[in-house]
């Protein structure tokens, strides 16, 4: 089954009738095709959001960096502190631990602090007020993990996750145009890209409606590699 939050209205009885004239298809029940385009459009968007969740990225990897360079920054900064100035956080850290122990936990998370509340560790304890060892401690192990994390993040081919959704859509809708006409399911494309068989037409006007910006190539591409492995197609993904 796929997720009720994967459907949305996307294609009304008009639209899919337009498609169809379009296309130079005349289907017996319009009902039944836009029903079909509707569980379609979810099955991609379903298969496309997972896809992409699971792509890292080039960004992933930038956000770690940066945190672990930026921690690095302040350890190294923390490392030179002077007396004078280290005595000064230390006492705006005894001054944030009178203050957390007249004060219920709740409100003492709510702020910065450098006393941190732990009743809910050790009853007979109220909380660690953070001295400079500690605070060094904490960034350092900060800077370790993001910059482990960046490291493990595995390398892809591309940036560019695959097209895994388009294809999959691409394949529901060869089954599809199968059912509604003997036409044959095929691409050619135009000077600038643009599909110019009557599938490549159906195909492309069907997927702008759930993807508006969708450029004709992206589609025609699509039907290119579905095209190059119908051979080993294992079949459609049906809820």
């Amino acid at each position: 089954m796929i997720p009720a939050e994967h459907y949305a209205e996307t294609y009304t009885k008009e639209a899919v009738a337009e498609l169809c004239q379009m296309a130079g298809v005349e289907p017996e029940d319009t009902e039944y095709v836009r029903q079909e385009l509707e569980h379609f459009a979810a099955i991609y968007r379903q298969q496309h959001k997972a896809i992409v969740s699971k792509t890292p990225g080039k960004a992933t990897t930038r956000e770690l960096d940066t945190v672990a360079k930026q921690a690095a920054r302040l350890l190294a900064t923390l490392e030179r502190l002077s007396p004078k100035a280290a005595s000064a956080i230390e006492a705006r850290g005894d001054a944030d631990t009178r203050r957390g122990l007249s004060h219920a936990p709740s409100d003492t998370r709510a702020r910065p602090s450098l006393f941190l509340p732990i009743q809910d560790v050790a009853e007979d304890l109220s909380g660690v007020t953070v001295d400079i060892v500690t605070l060094r401690s904490v960034i350092g192990g900060l800077h370790h993990a993001a910059e482990n994390a960046a490291k493990e993040i595995p390398n892809s081919r591309s940036s560019k996750p695959k097209d895994l959704g388009l294809l999959l859509w691409l394949s529901n809708m060869e089954h599809l145009w199968g059912q509604l006409t003997s036409q044959p399911y095929s691409r050619d494309v135009g000077p600038n890209g643009e599909p110019l068989t009557n599938a490549g037409r159906f195909c492309f006007a069907a997927f702008r409606m759930i993807e508006p910006n969708c450029a004709p190539s992206r589609v025609m591409n699509g039907m290119k590699t579905r095209s190059n492995r119908r051979r080993n197609s294992t079949g459609n993904l049906r809820a």
